[in-house]
């Protein structure tokens, strides 16, 4: 067996690096290894080099924040299933929960922590920043554990006593910080420990910006006094329009607007730094007709915008509120920001009254022009984007997001109309939670996270939580899918550069043209042979020559099989009630580390991640399914947990890599199954199913077809199995 100095951890898609030094001659990688983990549960390592172990040392770190434990004798357990590309160990039953230090092999040099906090991104009560009194919202695994975690900030140069606080809310997936309001303004060094572990076990968040909140002009208007009656009947439009253009030539302000029924015959814009602000979304209401040819947006703005304490009533519409698309001439290139919807009431059917079946079939005609969903409720793009407290019932799209930074959608009804869904596309840094979505017709589908938009091939950094989710009957029917066809480079690496961030590809041996510049911006997978199980993000094109964003831990070579394709990566699905849809959650196509937990399915066909050709090969790599409950099966079939690697011929590299389907709770005939398809190019490879609590159905609680290899089943409550325990 060789022996080595320290086992480095990949920086998987810039994660952080657990051991500084360089690997020894023949010591293993590990690109991802599964976590959170217990006593008596598995974890799976993915790596390279792994098949000289024999054995694995865990050890249970003593929970001390301020100094690095004493040595102290693990325990070593003999590792099963073990390739050059994975391995798998159960952590010691009579163990503690908290941080356990792997060796992997006899040397002493830790290898990795796990438990520790895994960081997938901060968020701030300003988007990409946090205002004194404001606060920082940490998400990842492992974010807190035990009962003392911690956030610590410091001047990031150096001078200045370091701060501690104490989450005002924390879980397992995010823990939120509320800072002093009288905090000084400036760029912090922040850092998390979670309770378990000791002083190793500190992870850099990264630098954080504390700043003031923006301030728009501090003049206010009202509608009334430029000529509004708001009586129902008369035309107010030529007053707020008024009213706007002066708040435009100030340089913005807020547009009051006292109670009434305000009449509209077009649309409004909101020129920068202008909110326009009801007396209450009860007492005012904005009307408009219904028109023989509406506006393309009825309230419409460029960048630093809100909208607030009103109600929005249409009949035949486009969209309604639109935000981020209609640039100034000379800020096409500025990006759009802190654009806000609060406490926002829309009721806009454009089917209102007494149509006839023509009239009707003419308007939904007209509203798939817009999209296949329709025009969109809420429309918008840019960063620091808050949509909170709002009721919102249109014809198509309740809400449609094109690449969102530092977004936040809390506590909001969401109507999907006819044909309509919601879509949160390109997304890098969201926040989705306690909302409502509701089909609110008959032919109304789902939506989810997406890379759809036109030119987008990247999404990352998703926290979709403890949201409701009801009532897709139309289109496919998926509560919450994620979704992204196309890619532009399949085939095998010709040569990597000795940084490890220049490969070289070789010419594709696929029909069809290879548009490469396309995929800048998305991810190189490594599917197949050396370095397998490694993605980075593309930095840059030229020729056959692909300039990754970090570099890769193992270098490829002839035999590794590349994919260039959409990255979504590091979503958290958590906590959120799914019913009456196909799919609940759908990871579909490219997916890496993310996160199903926590949630309830009725009347779903389950939980699901898919790796596929979808107009190139997409892998779902590293995702885990924990403690779900199938409570109600669908209405049509069985409903299931699983994970599907569908494979399309020349591949022959596995679609679906490293799953964790762990704790969850199957009624009604549900069933947990994994599928590859092939026998002779498994689709599926490494999988464990343990501690699952499944229904006692007539036929197989869990089924593996002949496709999949390296699945572990372990203490799952169950009637029988079919297929194998383990495949090698």
């Amino acid at each position: 067996m060789h022996r080595f100095a320290c086992v480095t951890i990949a920086p998987l898609m810039s994660a952080f690096v657990l051991s500084a030094c360089e690997p020894a001659v023949g010591a293993p990688s590990v690109f991802w290894a599964s976590d959170p983990v217990g006593p008596d549960e598995t974890v799976l390592v993915v790596g390279d080099g792994l098949a000289k172990v024999e054995t694995v040392e865990v050890t249970r770190v003593a929970d001390q924040a301020e100094r690095a434990a004493p040595p102290a004798q693990g325990v070593k357990v003999i590792p099963v299933q073990v390739s050059n590309e994975s391995l798998k160990f159960t952590i010691p039953k009579d163990m503690a929960q908290g941080v356990y230090r792997i060796s992997l092999g006899s040397d002493a040099a830790p290898a990795l922590d796990l438990n520790a906090p895994t960081i997938y991104w901060p968020q701030g009560d300003l988007g990409g920043s946090s205002s004194p009194g404001g606060w920082l919202r940490v998400f990842g695994r492992n974010i807190a554990s035990g009962q003392g975690a911690v956030g610590r900030l410091k001047p990031a140069g150096g001078a200045g006593a370091e701060i501690s606080l104490q989450p005002s809310v924390a879980s397992t997936w995010d823990s939120t910080f509320s800072l002093p309001a009288d905090l000084d303004v400036g760029e912090y060094s922040v850092r998390l420990w979670n309770g378990h572990g000791d002083s190793n076990d500190w992870r850099d968040v990264g630098i954080w910006r504390v700043k003031g909140r923006a301030v728009w002009p501090d003049l206010t208007l009202d509608a009334k006094a430029f000529g509004a009656v708001a009586d129902g009947v008369r035309d107010d439009t030529p007053a707020l329009k008024s009213a706007l253009l002066s708040l435009a030539q100030k340089g913005g302000g807020t547009l009051f607007l006292p109670r009434g029924y305000y009449r509209l015959s077009d649309g409004l814009t909101l020129p920068p730094h202008t909110r326009l602000k009801g007396e209450g979304r009860t007492l005012v209401r904005l009307i408009w007709p219904d028109f023989p040819v509406p506006p393309l947006a009825l309230l419409d703005g460029s960048t630093e915008f809100a909208i607030e304490d009103l109600t929005i009533v249409a009949s035949n519409h486009a969209h309604i509120i639109s935000g981020g698309f209609s640039r100034a001439p000379g800020d096409e290139a500025t990006e759009p920001q802190n654009i806000v919807l609060r406490n926002v009431t829309v009721r806009a059917s454009m089917y209102r009254g007494h149509l006839t079946p023509d009239q009707t079939n003419d308007r939904l005609k007209a509203a798939l022009k817009f999209s296949t969903g329709g025009p969109d409720t809420v429309r918008l793009t840019g960063k620091n984007l808050i949509v909170e407290d709002c009721d919102l019932y249109g014809s198509g799209r309740s809400l449609y997001l094109e690449r969102p930074r530092s977004a936040r959608v809390t506590g909001n009804k969401l109507y999907n109309g006819r044909w309509g869904w919601y879509s949160i596309s390109g997304a890098d840094r969201v926040i989705f939670e306690d909302n409502d979505v509701i089909g609110g017709d008959l032919q109304s589908t789902g939506g989810g996270l997406n890379t759809l938009s036109k030119h987008e091939m990247f999404a990352q950094s998703v926290a979709f939580l403890h949201n409701r989710l009801q009532m897709m009957n139309g289109w496919d029917r998926e509560a919450v899918t994620s979704d992204g066809p196309g890619g532009c480079y399949y085939g095998h690496a010709a040569s990597i550069g000795g940084d490890r961030r220049k490969i070289t590809l070789q010419p594709s041996q696929t029909d069809g043209p290879q548009d490469l510049q396309r995929c800048v911006g998305a991810g190189l997978f490594v599917l197949g042979g050396r370095g397998m199980g490694q993605v980075r993000r593309i930095r840059s094109i030229e020729g056959l020559d692909v300039l990754l964003d970090d570099p890769l831990d193992v270098q490829t070579d002839n035999s590794s099989i590349v994919s260039l394709t959409t990255l979504q990566r590091r979503y958290l699905i958590v906590g959120n009630e799914l019913s009456d849809a196909s799919t609940g959650v759908q990871l579909f196509g490219s997916s890496v580390e993310h996160v199903v937990a926590d949630n309830i399915s009725r009347r779903t066909w389950g939980l699901l991640n898919r790796g596929l050709y979808y107009r190139a090969y997409q892998p779902t790599w590293y995702s885990q399914f924990l403690h779900n409950q199938i409570a109600e099966g669908d209405l049509w079939r069985d409903a299931f947990i699983g994970t599907w690697g569908s494979q399309k011929p020349p591949n022959t590299a596995p679609l679906s890599l490293a799953t964790i389907i762990r704790s969850n709770t199957l009624s009604e005939d549900a069933h947990i199954e994994v599928r590859g398809y092939i026998k002779a190019a498994p689709g599926v490879r490494d999988v464990v199913i343990e501690k699952n609590q499944l229904s006692q159905r007539a036929s197989n609680s869990i089924i593996v077809d002949e496709g999949a290899t390296g699945v572990l089943i372990k203490s799952n409550v169950s009637s029988e199995t079919k297929g194998p325990a383990t495949r090698d």
